[in-house]
């Protein structure tokens, strides 16, 4: 009788353990769930086009309402010069590119924004995400538009600070590269 009561007992606690693991499991879950879900990032309204493609557009739209003329791309040796023997003006580079030679339907490649201080391998990813490819792209966003976009990445992007990506990604652009060490050396963490 008294085995008898021990199998009861024991019979009767697992069973009452099970019930209550499997209780709170379905609980744990559905509190995950809900957490994935309020932790997911609220993606932003894309552009339908890619912005080559856009300017690709644009230019042929203006080529076909247009007379196209046929001209020689001047060379750097034809170039206007200043008069006091620097180099040619920026109208006059300008003029020395070949815009036939520009290819507009390659996609553009995006520039590794990790080079500036305060940007990670996920920051850049975002910014690549909602049309910040470049450093001169980066270089022309308002810092206050680039914190709204880190909020709305989601809360563990908060902690960054983007007021001097701008000045940072200048640098970049223009290709300073010592400029831009010179800048991040006064830099704490991107600030």
């Amino acid at each position: 009788m008294r085995w008898l009561k021990l199998w009861i007992g024991l019979v009767v606690g697992l069973l009452s353990g099970w019930i209550v693991a499997r209780f709170l499991l379905k609980r744990r879950q559905a509190a995950s769930e809900e957490a994935v879900y309020e932790l997911r990032p609220v993606q932003r309204e894309r552009p339908k086009t890619h912005p080559a493609q856009a300017v690709s557009d644009t230019i042929g739209a203006a080529s076909a309402e247009t007379e196209t003329v046929e001209r020689e791309p001047i060379g750097w040796s034809e170039t206007k010069d200043s008069g006091d023997g620097d180099k040619p003006s920026a109208d006059d580079r300008a003029e020395a590119i070949d815009l036939d030679e520009i290819n507009v339907d390659e996609p553009i490649e995006p520039d590794d924004f990790r080079k500036i201080e305060g940007i990670g391998p996920k920051i850049s990813d975002i910014l690549h995400e909602n049309g910040i490819l470049t450093f001169a792209q980066l270089a022309r966003t308002d810092p206050h538009e680039l914190r709204s976009i880190l909020t709305d990445a989601g809360p563990r992007f908060r902690l960054a600070n983007p007021a001097t990506w701008p000045q940072q990604a200048q640098l970049a652009a223009t290709g300073d590269w010592d400029g831009l060490l010179a800048l991040q050396s006064r830099l704490k963490h991107g600030r």
